[in-house]
């Protein structure tokens, strides 16, 4: 269960790839 961890990716994509969309899936992994 990494809920919290994809929360934090999505904040940390959002504001670092705002302009350049990038897969959060499969991102860490």
């Amino acid at each position: 269960m990494r809920i919290t961890n994809n929360i934090a990716e999505i904040i940390i994509v959002s504001a670092n790839g705002a302009s350049t969309p990038q897969p959060i899936t499969g991102e860490h992994r």
